[in-house]
């Protein structure tokens, strides 16, 4: 699997997506350049908070060993957290 930073993100177009979710006449997908226009914006986002997402503004970055863990208020769930039943245990 190939992560896909803000850089990827931000080159994605209308006819790149409808080609990555099969779309066709016979097999539509409404409000396709409205999809499209949200992952061009969330590579700007990801790219104007290196806090977060590190510089090569990758999502994933957000948690693990590299997210900012010196932000007041923030927390970071890591493989350390579980869920069970109504429980999350480790926090």
């Amino acid at each position: 699997m190939e992560f896909l930073p803000a850089k990827g993100l931000a080159s994605v177009t209308t006819e790149g997506v409808a080609t990555a979710f099969q779309v066709t006449e016979s097999n539509p997908m409404v409000g396709l350049e409205g999809r499209t226009s949200l992952l061009v914006n969330l590579s700007k986002a990801l790219s104007s908070n290196p806090v977060f997402f590190g510089h090569d503004a990758r999502p994933g970055n957000i948690v693990g060993e590299e997210a900012p863990q010196s932000i007041p208020g923030f927390h970071v769930l890591t493989p350390d957290i579980r869920f069970s039943g109504e429980r999350i245990e480790g926090i």
